[in-house]
């Protein structure tokens, strides 16, 4: 992998594309770090080196002046979750909002 582009340190998403690259036994040189997916994604259309987005955030890209490929398989992963006051007041929005995640998320 060549120069890699980054999101600042704190991020959860800067640390699990360091993940990635250590499970792939990859040592990128990190050429530029930014706070949001908009700098990093100008970077790349730049010419100044490569990323990675989450899935959800191929939509958005897809005319922004770069190129989005696709993991081979196997597809790098992430686990998320729901975190809530077990006996407190759910109004109607949160409610459908876990009824969705129910849905669509393995539990």
């Amino acid at each position: 992998m060549g120069f890699l582009i980054l999101l600042k340190d704190g991020h959860c998403f800067r640390d699990d594309v360091l993940q990635v690259c250590k499970v792939s036994r990859l040592n990128p040189h990190v050429v530029f770090e930014g706070g949001q997916f908009d700098t990093l994604v100008a970077m790349v259309a730049a010419g100044a080196g490569v990323t990675l987005l989450p899935e959800m955030s191929r939509r958005h890209y897809r005319h922004a002046g770069v190129r989005l490929l696709d993991f081979l398989a196997p597809q790098p992963t992430r686990t998320i979750g729901v975190v809530r006051a077990k006996d407190k007041f759910q109004t109607e929005a949160a409610r459908a909002f876990l009824g969705v995640l129910k849905g669509t998320c393995a539990t």
